[in-house]
């Protein structure tokens, strides 16, 4: 409730409960200054989904060896299957009105769930982010301005902000920099990923400075919690709960099939996601 309190909007997962810890840990050691990393990913291509539109562009442009080149070379650092590769430059191409059906088959996220009673709302569905251009973010330009300006940034610095004056702690953000950002924003898309390699320039420069093991790292995590474990295993009934009373004070905004979603996820029947969490903290704003 308190972290609901600052935050002052509902918030998309436990990351923000991880962050909340860490300032306030900042605080009880003295700490009134710390320095964070918000806006290097989305200028420098550090997120794994500008894999997708760093494919897409190069097959739009026809650069077929070098397509194929990166598919391998990201199968061979990341893991990822051509298939895999396949699907996720088909959902940069394709429109929306294609994809909704297919992800709608697949469980994941769409505009209409059955949980949400968009009449409650007096809303039709629709992605917000295409009015910004989310649904056609066919290049990494395109998506690093995209997340910049319109989509991701904004709520991370809300979050940290909110979070850091929480605790009367000063939290700074180098990386956005306005002279840096432009200057990345003009590079090559190559210096930012390419041979499969996210962040390309700041690994290069950080050569012989940071250790090669933490320098040449491939795996990419948020701030992770072990929410999984808490909600399938530790302490279900308290999720269980949370998600009725977010359902009860929801003024019909949230179905009870979202409690069979919930069920589903707990008993294994359905992958783990955050959906739940996000309906109980809006329950908890509400």
């Amino acid at each position: 409730p308190r972290i609901t309190w600052h935050q002052d909007e509902p918030f998309g997962s436990t990351s923000i409960y991880a962050q909340w810890n860490v300032f306030q840990l900042a605080a009880d050691n003295g700490v009134k200054v710390m320095l964070d990393g918000q806006g290097a990913d989305e200028h420098l291509a550090g997120y794994h989904s500008f894999i997708a539109p760093r494919l897409a562009g190069l097959l739009l442009h026809g650069e077929w060896r070098t397509l194929w080149h990166e598919i391998q070379m990201t199968k061979e650092r990341h893991g990822y299957s051509e298939l895999r590769l396949m699907a996720y430059i088909a959902d940069i191409l394709l429109p929306q009105q294609i994809k909704d059906p297919i992800k709608r088959f697949l469980g994941r996220a769409h505009a209409s769930p059955e949980w949400l009673n968009l009449d409650a709302l007096e809303a039709r569905p629709s992605y917000p982010f295409d009015a910004v251009g989310g649904a056609h973010s066919d290049s990494v330009q395109s998506m690093s301005r995209m997340q910049l300006t319109a989509t991701n940034l904004q709520k991370l610095l809300h979050w940290e902000d909110r979070n850091s004056m929480a605790h009367s702690v000063e939290s700074r953000v180098p990386f956005l920099d306005y002279r840096l950002v432009e200057f990345v924003l003009g590079l090559p898309v190559e210096f930012k990923i390419s041979d499969g390699i996210t962040k390309r320039v700041l690994r290069s420069g950080m050569s012989g400075i940071l250790p090669d093991a933490i320098r040449d790292r491939v795996d990419k995590l948020g701030f992770v919690t072990p929410e999984e474990a808490w909600m399938r295993e530790v302490m279900p009934d308290i999720f269980r709960n949370k998600l009725k009373v977010a359902i009860d004070c929801s003024r019909g905004i949230l179905r009870e099939q979202a409690m069979e979603g919930f069920e589903d996820i707990v008993n294994g029947n359905k992958p783990f996601n955050n959906e739940p969490w996000r309906l109980i903290c809006f329950g908890e704003w509400m």
